[in-house]
């Protein structure tokens, strides 16, 4: 047992990158390499812009909020159904469908888009565009309320893949996230999960 242990802190100590990507893994992050679901290779946000979602999301349940604090740091951040870096920021504007905050510290934010790094709503449809925001604590901390179902929101940050198969915007630097006039939210939406890792 302690042989294995060993190894593994050898193996993040030498082959674990740092990484901006995903701030939430505590000792860095290794580029999904194992069911990764089929990550586009995309070179700028026009790229991108044909890979948005075109259905809502699944809500996170409480299982899988609660199982982040294991699953992201020992799936996601070692590359198992992790992220793939695209290395260019993007931006989005629209409303939040649904958020939830897992116990891994990330707040899961999904957006039925108005704007996507310019491209506008009329010139997405025929139907209406979603994409995932992944933001980190230190990000949602610095804004008045984490962000709710209905708030009107800008969001920018480095474009991700997700391993689940869709796009995510992951905010990293305070400001990423903006509220926007019009918003249908308030601050009273939940609160977020007490324990260490949240």
């Amino acid at each position: 047992m302690k042989l294995a242990a060993t190894t593994f802190l050898t193996f993040f100590t030498l082959c674990v990158p740092s990484s901006g990507a995903a701030p939430v893994c505590v000792l860095g992050m290794v580029p999904c390499f194992v069911f990764c679901g089929g990550p586009p290779q995309l070179k700028d946000a026009n790229q991108a812009a044909l890979w948005l979602r075109l259905t809502g999301y699944e809500k996170l349940g409480r299982f899988d909020e609660v199982s982040a604090l294991v699953t992201t740091q020992f799936g996601k951040c070692i590359g198992i159904n992790g992220w793939k870096r695209y290395h260019f920021r993007v931006w989005a504007v629209g409303t939040v469908d649904q958020a939830a905050t897992s116990w891994d510290g990330l707040r899961t934010v999904d957006i039925v888009l108005e704007n996507f790094n310019g491209y506008t709503e009329d010139q997405l449809l025929p139907r209406p565009r979603y994409i995932r925001a992944e933001i980190i604590r230190r990000v949602w901390k610095h804004v008045d309320h984490p962000p709710c179902h209905g708030d009107h929101i800008r969001v920018e940050g480095e474009l991700h893949w997700d391993g689940h198969g869709f796009l995510e915007i992951h905010p990293s630097q305070n400001g990423d996230v903006q509220y926007l006039p019009a918003s249908l939210g308030s601050t009273a939406c939940a609160p977020a999960p007490n324990s260490a890792g949240a």
